[in-house]
C-alpha cells in the first residue's frame, strides 16, 4: 500500500479541480433550484459544489450579523459558518461545513476568504446576503451563482464610487443587468490581490449578472448570458439532466446542506485512467501491464473483494438529521435493478474494506450507517469520524468511490 501514498499525492495535484460542497432537509430542494442556474455542459458536469448557508446557520445557531456591521464581525461570521478548524474532536463536522465556495459569495477561494473584495461597502452585497451558493466547472471557467435578497440600488450606488479605471461597462440581457470588467489582468492591480470592487488575486475582473434573487458570476459576458438562458429556460440546465436532478433531489431528501456532484466516475476498466495512475507508480523493473494488474488487485482488495457495478454519476455531501451529523453518498445507475443489486456490495465496502491511502478499515471510522436503493439511485448515510472525509475521499479518490465490472 505504500505506493498508494505517492499515487494520492499525484492525484491531488492532477485532480485538484475536482471539488466538493447541499441543501438541508426541510428547506425544499435548494440544490435542484441552484442547478437550474447552470448550463448543462461537459465542463459543468465535471464538478458542482452547492452550499446552503441559510440551513447551516439554522442548524448550528450561527447568528447573521446586521448588514451594516464592521469587518471584524464579518470575519467572525465567516469563521463560524465554515466551522472551527481546531474543534475536530468535539464537533466532527466543524471544519467540513462548506466544500467548494464561489468567489462571488465573498468566501472563495477558501484560502483567500478573509481578503475577498466582495463586501457591501465595495460592491453593494457580500457574504451576509448569501442564502445558497453554487460553483460549477473548473478553473479558469467556473460558473458561480448565489441566491439571496439583493438590493439592486445599493449595488448601483456602490459601483458609482469608483473612477473610470475600475468602473464596469454595463449591458442588459433578457431583462438582467450585466456589470462587465475585463478578465485581462488590470495593470493597476497586477501587483495587488483582491482590489475592490471585484478584482481577484491576479488583478483580473469578471462579469456579474445582477437580479433581486440571484447574482451570476463568470469571466465573460458571453458565458454569463448562457447562465441567464439556462435560468430562463432557453437552454438546458443541470436541473434538466436526469442524473444530476436525481442526485440533487436525493441529497435534499437525505438532509444534506453541502454537497459535491460529478460525472467523473472512477472505474477500474477505464484503461486510460488506469494507465495514467499506473505511470505514476511504475518502477524500473516492472512493466506497465504488471503495474496495471497490481493496481487493479489493490483496489479490489481494498474494497473488500468485490467492486460496485459501474454507476453513471455520484455525489457526496454533509448533513444533519434527528440522529446527528452524517456523510451522504449517492450513486446513480442505469436502472433500479442495478441500484438494488449493489446495496450489499457497498455494505461490504464499509464492513470489510479499507482506505487505499491509509490502509485503515472504514469500519474504524464509521460508527453506524444506512444503505438503501431508491429508483436508479443507491444512497448511504455514514456516521462517525467519517464525516470529516466527505470531501477528502473525492480529492484522493479513495475506495468508497471506486467501481468496476
Amino acid at each position: 500500500m505504500k505506493k498508494w501514498l505517492y499515487l494520492v499525492l499525484a492525484m491531488v495535484l492532477l485532480a485538484g479541480a475536482v471539488a466538493i460542497s447541499g441543501c438541508g432537509g426541510g428547506g425544499g430542494s435548494q440544490f435542484l433550484d441552484m442547478l437550474k442556474l447552470i448550463p448543462d455542459t461537459s465542463d459543468t458536469r465535471y464538478s458542482v459544489y452547492i452550499s446552503d448557508h441559510a440551513r447551516i446557520r439554522e442548524l448550528y445557531n450561527v447568528n447573521l450579523p446586521s448588514l451594516d456591521t464592521d469587518g471584524e464581525v464579518i470575519v467572525e461570521y465567516l469563521t463560524m459558518l465554515v466551522g472551527d478548524y481546531t474543534a475536530l474532536e468535539n464537533d466532527p463536522t466543524a471544519s467540513r461545513r462548506l466544500g467548494g465556495v464561489s468567489f462571488v459569495s465573498g468566501f472563495g477561494p477558501r484560502q483567500y476568504a478573509l481578503e475577498s473584495p466582495i463586501r457591501r461597502q465595495n460592491i453593494g452585497f457580500g457574504p451576509l446576503d448569501v442564502e445558497v451558493d453554487i460553483l460549477a466547472g473548473f478553473s479558469p471557467m467556473e460558473y458561480e451563482a448565489i441566491k439571496g435578497d439583493f438590493d439592486l440600488t445599493a449595488i448601483e450606488d456602490a459601483l458609482s464610487q469608483y473612477d473610470e479605471s475600475v468602473s464596469p461597462d454595463t449591458d442588459s440581457y433578457h431583462g438582467v443587468t450585466l456589470y462587465i470588467w475585463s478578465y485581462q489582468v488590470n495593470e493597476i492591480f497586477q501587483n495587488e490581490r483582491f482590489a475592490p470592487p471585484v478584482f481577484d488575486h491576479l488583478g483580473r475582473g469578471t462579469t456579474l449578472a445582477v437580479q433581486e434573487d440571484y447574482i451570476f458570476n463568470i469571466d465573460t459576458p458571453e458565458l454569463v448570458k448562457t447562465m441567464i438562458d439556462a435560468s430562463q429556460g432557453r437552454e438546458d440546465s443541470l436541473a434538466d439532466n436526469p442524473d444530476f436532478s436525481l442526485m440533487a433531489e436525493a441529497l435534499s431528501e437525505m438532509g444534506a446542506y453541502s454537497c459535491f456532484l460529478t460525472d467523473q466516475v472512477m472505474y477500474v476498466n477505464n484503461r486510460g485512467l488506469m494507465e495514467l495512475m499506473a505511470a505514476m507508480m511504475v518502477e524500473p523493473n516492472e512493466s506497465i501491464e504488471e503495474v496495471l494488474q497490481h493496481l487493479k488487485d489493490d483496489i479490489v482488495t481494498a474494497a473488500g473483494g468485490e467492486l460496485l457495478s459501474v454507476f453513471r454519476t455520484f455525489a457526496t455531501g454533509i448533513g444533519e438529521d434527528e440522529e446527528g451529523p452524517f456523510m451522504a453518498i449517492v450513486f446513480v445507475y442505469d436502472s433500479p435493478e442495478q441500484a438494488s443489486s449493489n446495496v450489499e456490495v457497498f455494505r461490504q465496502y464499509i464492513e470489510e474494506g479499507v482506505s487505499l491511502w491509509s490502509g485503515r478499515p472504514w469500519a474504524d471510522r464509521v460508527d453506524s450507517f444506512e444503505i438503501w436503493a431508491d429508483g436508479r439511485s443507491l444512497r448511504a448515510k455514514l456516521r462517525g469520524y467519517i464525516t470529516l472525509a466527505w470531501m477528502d475521499i473525492v480529492y484522493i479518490r479513495d475506495t468508497l468511490l471506486w467501481c468496476g465490472e
